[in-house]
């Protein structure tokens, strides 16, 4: 509500604070609150389902970084039908230490150090706390610590859907750096989850924003399609909607399909972006430039196989199919093959959308459908109206 209040109140173009907003709408639980800017939001599928990811980037002066990851889990099947919440936390930490001591201590991965157990309130929630430190010997020099917080949540409803939630936080640095555990980020999460679904917000929205917030790039999910808005360098006001089955990844209008593997990304590239790669018209320095930039984490040469019009998924628009190389194994190359479409959306303005479906090279259909949803737009209010809405 704060975030759609910014936008409807900015200034000629919208802006918002440099700080990022993470807003999340599970099936079962949700939560929003705010990260400062250097915090990053992300969703991956893991075995519990579909897991909730926050991190913040490493330190520049020296090596740092956080991560917190939310998951649902379910009771194991082998625990009694009716039991307490306070047995079912001291069962699962005893087989987290369990697994950690026989998948990580007796293999020589890690030492497992400083274990402690016990409860705290955080936000009206009694939550069962699990911490310990990971010792991790680097032959490099410079070993590293993990220190680790495990906060499992059991709601009111956990007896009859036998679901709690699994919340971790670990801060891994170097051997003597100076620990510095960011328990007020941790706390402010905790204290904004929620599994009452009567009352979560009717969108969810990842925002990202540059510390001059000459850059802003926002999700807002509708009821049933998830829309991408964004503003460049230069102030062109950018759009694009998709079924909103698609997951938002920590990159401004990329998002991940439901198996993990379906790829999305959409990009709007400017004339002056590409004033220095070849090509006679801006759809070929935009071929060069994204050949280009693929080269610089290949294995080797990258090389563009085909180029074909493909008229029926936009006019005008180009196909083009790249080799990349990669290092499969040390000294073994192999390659793989990534396709893109190109298309011009303005003067002086081109897309680049990157559409495929497990791991295919592309998938006309849904770059049909991408292309066809953009929109862009000089007018200084910058869709704000809409965002707002979409926001409230």
């Amino acid at each position: 509500i704060a975030l759609a209040e910014e936008l409807a109140a900015g200034d000629e173009y919208f802006h918002i604070p440099s700080e990022t907003t993470v807003a999340y709408v599970g099936e079962h639980y949700w939560l929003r609150t705010r990260m400062p800017d250097n915090w990053a939001y992300g969703t991956s599928p893991s075995e519990d389902g579909m897991q909730l990811m926050i991190g913040r980037d490493p330190e520049t002066e020296s090596f740092s970084s956080d991560l917190i990851t939310f998951v649902e889990k379910e009771a194991f099947d082998h625990w009694p039908a009716k039991h307490a919440a306070s047995w079912a936390a001291d069962a699962y930490r005893d087989w987290e230490v369990s697994y950690m001591q026989s998948e990580g201590v007796d293999l020589g991965r890690y030492e497992l150090q400083d274990i402690s157990q016990g409860e705290t309130i955080v936000g009206g929630k009694t939550l069962y706390t699990l911490q310990y430190r990971q010792h991790l010997a680097n032959p490099d020099g410079n070993d590293l610590l993990v220190h680790a917080h495990l906060y499992l949540y059991f709601p009111d409803t956990y007896e009859s859907t036998r679901r709690f939630y699994w919340i971790h936080y670990q801060h891994l640095c170097e051997e003597g750096e100076q620990e510095h555990l960011l328990m007020e980020i941790v706390d402010s999460l905790l204290s904004a989850l929620s599994t009452d679904m009567d009352k979560a917000p009717r969108q969810s929205s990842v925002t990202w924003s540059s510390l001059d917030g000459t850059y802003v790039a926002i999700n807002a999910l509708g009821e049933e399609r998830t829309y991408f808005f964004s503003n460049d360098a230069e102030r062109k006001c950018f759009g694009f909607s998709i079924d909103n089955i698609w997951a938002t990844i920590n990159v401004p209008g990329s998002f991940v399909g439901p198996n993990g593997i379906d790829a999305v990304t959409v990009e709007l590239v400017g004339a002056f972006e590409l004033t220095g790669y070849p090509g006679e018209d801006l759809l070929e320095r935009l071929i060069n430039g994204k050949r280009e930039l693929l080269q610089y984490e290949a294995a080797g040469e990258v090389e563009i196989l085909e180029t074909r019009n493909v008229d029926d998924v936009f006019p005008g628009a180009r196909r083009v199919l790249y080799e990349v190389p990669y290092e499969a194994l040390p000294g073994l190359t192999a390659t793989s093959t990534m396709s893109f479409y190109v298309a011009d959306v303005a003067t002086g303005w081109a897309t680049l959308v990157h559409a495929s479906r497990n791991m295919k090279s592309g998938d006309d259909d849904l770059a049909k459908a991408l292309l066809g949803s953009i929109r862009l737009s000089d007018d200084h209010n910058c869709f704000r109206d809409e965002i707002s809405e979409l926001l409230r």
